[in-house]
C-alpha cells in the first residue's frame, strides 16, 4: 500500500506543476488510465500475463513523459 500511495501522490504532483504542454498533458491521462487499470488487474484474479502487460504499458507511458519534460525542459533552458 505504501507504494501505491506513492506512486499516486507523484501522479498528483505532476498533474499539478505548473510545466505542461500537450504532450505533456496526454501522456500523464494516459499514465493514469493506465496505472488504475494496472492496480485493477492486480487486485481481481487475473492472468500474471494481463498485469505484466499493464506494467509494460505503464513504463512506456512514463518513458514517453520522460522524454516529453526533457524536451520541454531544453526549449526553457535555450
Amino acid at each position: 500500500m505504501e507504494t501505491r500511495a506513492a506512486f499516486e501522490a507523484a501522479l498528483t504532483y505532476l498533474n499539478g506543476i505548473p510545466l505542461s504542454t500537450p504532450d505533456i498533458h496526454a501522456a500523464l491521462q494516459a499514465a493514469g488510465l493506465a496505472w488504475l487499470r494496472l492496480v485493477a488487474a492486480s487486485n481481481g484474479v487475473v492472468a500474471l500475463e494481463t498485469v505484466a502487460a499493464e506494467s509494460e504499458q505503464l513504463l512506456q507511458l512514463f518513458e514517453q513523459l520522460s522524454e516529453h519534460y526533457e524536451r520541454s525542459m531544453q526549449m526553457l533552458l535555450g
